[in-house]
């Protein structure tokens, strides 16, 4: 089947549905000093979205990236 008539089947298919992109990237980069490194992503003008120590020794920041509109879930929710 040719890629012109597989994509009309898609759309005819598709016909009532509404596409939405999305992206979801989260990336998880461990470092030595926490504070440190939070205030580097303020500076870049990151959004602090969350700073949670569920267990001791173990300390969660989230930081979102101004290009996005909405917080992520974070690992606290």
């Amino acid at each position: 089947m040719s890629q012109t008539a597989s994509s009309f089947r898609q759309q005819k298919y598709d016909a009532g549905v509404t596409r939405v992109a999305m992206n979801l990237e989260a990336d998880v980069i461990p470092v030595s000093d926490v504070e440190r490194s939070k205030q580097f992503y303020q500076l870049l003008g990151w959004r602090l979205d969350a700073d949670d120590a569920p267990a001791k020794n173990v300390r969660i920041v989230q930081f979102t990236p101004p290009a996005l509109g909405a917080r992520l879930p974070s690992a606290m929710d």
